[in-house]
């Protein structure tokens, strides 16, 4: 039996629990609870222990219910308004670069892809290429100009800059926030109308140092076709002599420039293919590319590489000619194909070999025979090499590795001296140099003859020989005593009559005070010039002793 304070606290605990189990829902109406947190004096929940059996619960503390109802409805709306509002804005901003595109396109300006930088590339020879490209393609590119300007190629050379374009339209912030938004699309990099192949530095061919420099550019195209505005190839190879005084005859690197115009770029990837038609070309280059034949290039980027040949008699070469590529001593390559940034491309493809049939016809006078015979001939293109070597055969059966100076000979693709005496155009060779042995007096005739003064080489009358020929009169004015007659003779050019004296080539009188006696004896203070006796010669006396 239970005692009559136990049935009052069974039932207040009823009653308690009753009132608890109405406002049991932490999100119910009616409670206006929220599901965690300590009781305290802030209006948090109070703890409420229930008689033995029942659960605990929570139960919101009625002067801070209307406080917590507010909170929960600013946390609710706070919670939906977020994504509606971030998912707006994404939409209005792709909307208006949507819009503003369409604009840009009916309008003819271009509006750069998110996430990439519009800059103008300009350069000497009528290059105006706008351009919007990420930041990995920009950087290379700046580096592309440098080298064009820092080593000058051509005459004139090439010179280029590269500026940064205002953006079309749309809010830096708002371009930001989309790209945080739309990462992938944000992330697209590339130009997406342009391929382009830019360039300077130099290279190693042989053992000449050369510069090049190269603007290149076509509409975004998988097929070959000629650049829509400037574009050029130069060279120039500096000049490296053995003696400047000897320049240009004993020149190992003779020097010159070359200009180009490109006819056809085929961009893939990271490899550019072109050929131009050469409209200046002087010194070193003038005899393998005269001015109106074809240059073929093909530059590589990462790794920089670059190389340049002749036509080499294939038919297929719209835009390639294989030529062999060399790694650049200074200088930066930068590659751009537009669909397709970043790509690796194929350098050098040859193409496809051809195949040539032979049918042949045998006819005899009783019986006609005929015989078919094909012969199928599969014929590759000869890529030149020109590694290690500075002249002669590149291995396709032309020299467009390079020609030696005079008085050097190409063997194993070295130029080399050739021996002493051996004909050169207008003389001979002595030591390397082209010499003229008719009249050069440290190579007389031969090299090492020697010509002693007063003889020269020639001067004999004989080119070649050692000689001297006198002269046969005197120097104008002269009239009295002898003169050289440069040969180490004398000559004879007359005399005075007695009482005159030959002074400085000319007769004069020897009774003056400035000749007095002899040439040249003047007198002095009081003296004059007389004879002391009738038969004495004149001198300086004192009038006193003149008789």
């Amino acid at each position: 039996m239970f005692n009559g304070s136990e049935s009052r606290r069974r039932r207040a605990s009823r009653a308690e629990f009753e009132k608890i189990r109405l406002s049991e829902s932490p999100f119910s109406p009616q409670s206006g609870m929220v599901p965690a947190g300590p009781a305290g004096k802030d209006g948090g929940p109070l703890e409420v222990q229930s008689s033995p059996g029942l659960r605990r619960f929570s139960v919101a503390k009625p002067a801070s219910e209307k406080g917590d109802k507010m909170k929960r409805f600013l946390r609710r709306t706070l919670f939906m308004l977020v994504p509606a509002i971030l998912a707006a804005l994404v939409l209005w901003v792709q909307a208006s670069t949507s819009g503003a595109s369409q604009r840009s396109e009916r309008s003819g300006s271009a509006m750069p892809p998110l996430g990439l930088q519009s800059v103008t590339l300009s350069c000497t020879d009528g290059t105006l290429l706008n351009l919007e490209l990420d930041a990995t393609a920009l950087t290379a590119l700046a580096d592309a100009v440098v080298a064009i300007n820092l080593y000058p190629a051509g005459d004139p050379p090439l010179a280029c800059s590269l500026s940064e374009s205002s953006a079309s339209s749309g809010s830096a912030v708002l371009r930001r926030l989309l790209a945080l938004l739309t990462p992938n699309e944000a992330a697209a990099s590339g130009n997406p109308e342009h391929d382009y192949a830019v360039g300077g530095g130099q290279v190693q061919k042989g053992l000449c140092t050369i510069n090049f420099a190269l603007s290149a550019h076509v509409g975004d195209t998988d097929a070959t076709s000629p650049p829509t505005s400037g574009g050029t190839f130069n060279l120039t190879e500096q000049q490296s002599c053995l003696m400047p005084s000897c320049a240009p005859t004993c020149c190992i690197c003779t020097g010159g420039h070359l200009v180009a115009k490109p006819d056809c770029l085929h961009v893939e990837g990271n490899v550019a293919q072109l050929n131009a038609t050469v409209t200046h070309s002087d010194g070193s280059f003038s005899s393998l590319f005269p001015v109106g034949s074809e240059i073929y290039v093909e530059a590589e980027d990462n790794p920089d590489m670059i190389g340049w040949n002749g036509d080499t008699g294939l038919p297929t070469e719209p835009c390639n000619a294989c030529p062999a590529t060399m790694p650049l001593l200074h200088g930066n390559v930068s590659v751009h194909d537009a669909d397709c940034p970043g790509c690796a491309g194929t350098p050098c493809t040859p193409p496809p070999p051809t195949t040539t049939t032979t049918t042949t016809t045998t006819t005899t006078t009783s019986t006609t025979t005929t015989t078919n015979t094909s012969t199928t001939t599969t014929t590759l293109p000869c890529v030149p090499d020109c590694t290690n070597r500075v002249c002669g055969d590149d291995g396709c059966g032309g020299s467009s590795c390079g020609h030696c100076a005079p008085c050097h000979t190409c063997m194993d693709g070295a130029c080399v001296t050739v021996l002493d005496n051996t004909g050169c155009g207008g003389g001979q060779c002595c030591g390397g140099t082209c010499i003229d042995t008719t009249s050069d007096n440290m190579n007389c005739g031969s090299c090492g003859n020697i010509c002693a003064a007063p003889e020269t080489c020639g001067g004999g009358g004989t080119p070649g020989e050692c000689g001297c020929t006198p002269f046969t009169s005197c120097p104008a004015g002269q009239t009295c005593g002898t003169a050289p007659d440069g040969c180490g003779g004398t000559l004879n050019c007359g005399s005075c009559t007695p009482g005159q004296g030959c002074c400085n080539g000319t007769c004069a009188m020897l009774n003056t005070t400035t000749n007095c006696g002899s040439c040249g004896n003047s007198c002095t203070g009081s003296q004059v010039c007389c004879q002391p006796q009738a038969v004495a010669p004149f001198a300086c006396l004192d009038p006193s002793m003149c008789t």
